[in-house]
């Protein structure tokens, strides 16, 4: 996190369009009433007299020294006078369904706390983070709104809706809150040498779940005995880890293959175990004995989910809850979920540097993705994504929408779905998806279940 910013007032930025849709005047600002937010300004509060922001009194945020206050429509362009020297500016359309963060200008970049915040944010709409990142905005996000103080709905969790940070009302005490946060998930990413987006991702499970004393079933990983049974507390763990996905994508297996799941029984004293094979071949010895049921970016690897789904309800006991959180869904910008390819200049490529459009997966025959393809990169490295892209087993291709029908029509009871990572998607674009696919949603990358039986 970056630290507070130099100087005064005067090197304020002002966002470039009003607060639109539903903000009310009302000093702390809900995160609920919060449909865009984009006239923000940037300054240190109580730099009173004309032209203060002071004047504003529709929603915003302290974070340390600085206050970031949303105006309802004209009203902060009035009260300030910074409009006519913005140099960018920032949209925030969250809790619309889209989210764009445009990089605030360089004459005024440096006086803004939450510079880095706002880099994160950019990145992220251009698809350029990591899932670590990714996951680590979203915890912003949440835990800016639980800390809200006068926040009223933005105190709302991710199992509520995910606030724009426009409508957050933070202190200092958030802020030691997420280095406190960030250094506990290094920690733990580095002592058992995990990729950065599973330890907060787990942490967020551990959070809404809690796995304290209870027997849970790991779906699509095998995270260590260790973390599983001495950070986390569990008290039994039992992981499932699909090794035909690392095969298929040519990684190294994380696991032996000596544990086949079909042919395994419920051991209730054994306190770590790992199954390899489809979560949809789980034997009945294993029925009505979790407590919770974890998965960690892995339900869109999932090729037999509804099954899947059917067997993990199975696997609960009475009351217990399954909880995932998974990113990219084949309907997002970067749905193909692309491994790691080189091409023949060894550069690499996947999901997250992507050789192909936003979207383009979804409107793109293969013919036409090749063409755009051998402009820049070999036939072999062309034809290799055309195959991770239209033919690999790697992911299931379920649009978010399939997602949601599927869970809703499952035999779990209190639902709770949340879009999450949202990306703003151009007309032009989101035209075609709706000419091919009908009105869907394309905007959120991920998706963060909770789930009771």
């Amino acid at each position: 996190m970056d630290g507070p910013p130099e100087g005064g007032a005067g090197e304020c930025a002002v966002a470039d369009e009003a607060q639109r849709h539903g903000a009310r005047q009302c000093g702390a600002l809900g995160a609920g009433a919060w449909r865009r937010a984009v006239e923000d300004r940037v300054c240190h509060p109580g730099a009173g007299g004309g032209g203060s922001p002071s004047a504003v009194q529709a929603g915003g945020c302290v974070f340390g020294h600085v206050s970031v206050h949303g105006a309802h429509d004209g009203g902060g362009r009035a009260a300030g006078g910074y409009a006519d020297r913005h140099h960018g500016r920032i949209e925030l359309r969250v809790a619309g369904g889209t989210e764009s963060f445009q990089r605030l200008g360089a004459q005024h970049g440096n006086s803004v706390l939450l510079r880095g915040l706002l880099r994160a944010g950019a990145g992220l709409c251009a698809g350029r983070l990591s899932a670590g990142q990714r996951a680590r905005v979203f915890e912003l996000q949440r835990a800016g709104g639980e800390l809200a103080g006068e926040g009223g709905e933005a105190g709302r969790g991710v199992d509520g809706s995910l606030g724009p940070i426009s409508a957050l009302r933070c202190s200092n005490h958030y802020l030691e809150f997420i280095k406190k946060k960030m250094s506990r998930e290094k920690e733990l990413s580095q002592k058992f040498k995990l990729e950065g987006h599973q330890i907060p991702y787990l942490l967020k499970a551990h959070e809404l779940v809690n796995f304290q004393d209870k027997v849970v079933l790991e779906v699509g990983g095998c995270i260590p005995a260790d973390l599983a049974l001495m950070e986390l507390g569990a008290k039994q763990w039992v992981a499932n880890e699909y090794l035909d996905y690392w095969s298929e994508i040519g990684v190294p297996l994380p696991t032996p293959d000596i544990y086949s799941i079909k042919n395994s029984l419920y051991q209730k004293n054994l306190p770590y175990s790992i199954l390899t094979g489809a979560i949809e071949d789980l034997p009945e010895s294993y029925f009505n004995k979790f407590d919770a049921i974890v998965s960690i970016a892995a339900f869109e690897h999932i090729g037999k989910f509804p099954e899947a789904l059917d067997r993990m309800y199975r696997a609960l006991k009475r009351g217990g809850k399954l909880i995932s959180i998974f990113a990219p869904l084949w309907s997002s910008h970067d749905g193909h979920h692309l491994p790691s390819i080189y091409d023949e200049f060894g550069d690499e490529y996947s999901f997250s540097n992507n050789p192909l459009p936003p979207w383009g997966h979804l409107y793109m025959s293969r013919i036409e993705m090749y063409e755009h393809l051998i402009l820049k990169h070999s036939r072999e490295f062309s034809c290799k994504v055309l195959y991770y892209v239209f033919n690999s087993n790697h992911i299931n291709r379920y649009f978010f929408d399939d997602f949601k029908k599927l869970i809703e029509e499952s035999n779990f009871s209190n639902i709770s779905i949340t879009p999450i990572f949202p990306k703003q998607i151009p007309d032009d674009v989101h035209n075609l998806l709706i000419q091919k696919y009908g009105t869907q949603n394309y905007t959120h990358n991920g998706m963060l279940l909770v789930l009771e039986k």
